[in-house]
């Protein structure tokens, strides 16, 4: 059952006014969950295939591997019911999500930084990737949540200023596109977490609000 679909009545009624049990919503959800992992990794393996020895399409590969481990397989509640995946799955996600992956989207796409304030950026991005394998305080958690929301738009910026400053026409043609995946990935989130709780049940505010943050 998935860590945020609990068997709390304000749940329960919310499945049933949508048409579905509680059997048939996880089925429902791992079936998306299964389609998605099986997405993000075969984009991977592709990339890798097809610009290997590479470090930035790596970083992308890596990106994707870290960002189907880190919702795809709803790794809090799969590390609880089995805690010998908990190292190796924060390892996907720190190196996927933070060292590679981070890497390859500020020096998208010529593997240069070209400016300090970006391996700047970069250098934070790294030290709270590693201090969050190691400290595990409520405090600290929140801080690299919202270290980790703002990262999205900081990126676009990045992305921009590189766009203008720093690239070829040619490069600039392939950044636009990351870009514009970024942005439409920021607008999903802001539409998400603004529409679902206004037809979520007043008891029940965590239903099917997908915790991205972790």
């Amino acid at each position: 059952m998935p860590r945020w679909v609990c068997a709390h009545p304000g749940n329960v009624r919310a499945l049933e006014q949508l048409g579905l049990s509680i059997p048939s919503y996880a089925t429902l959800y791992t079936v998306i969950q299964v389609l998605y992992i099986l997405v993000s990794v075969g984009i991977a393996l592709l990339i890798v295939f097809k610009k290997p020895g590479q470090w930035v399409p790596l970083g992308m590969s890596a990106f994707l591997v870290g960002l189907s481990a880190y919702e795809g397989a709803d790794y809090p509640a799969l590390a609880a019911a089995y805690p010998v995946l908990y190292t190796p799955t924060q390892f996907l996600i720190g190196l996927g999500m933070g060292l590679l992956g981070m890497y390859a989207l500020v020096t998208f796409p010529n593997g240069r930084f070209g400016s300090r304030w970006v391996l700047g950026f970069y250098l934070v991005n790294c030290l709270v990737v590693v201090l969050s394998a190691f400290l595990t305080t409520p405090v600290f958690a929140l801080i690299n949540t919202v270290f980790t929301m703002l990262s999205f738009p900081l990126l676009v910026g990045i992305l921009i200023y590189r766009s203008r400053r720093l690239l070829t026409a040619r490069e600039q043609a392939a950044t636009k596109w990351i870009i514009a995946s970024l942005s439409l990935f920021i607008l999903f989130l802001l539409l998400f977490f603004s529409l679902i709780p206004a037809f979520a049940p007043a008891d029940a505010p965590a239903l099917l609000i997908i915790n991205i943050a972790g």
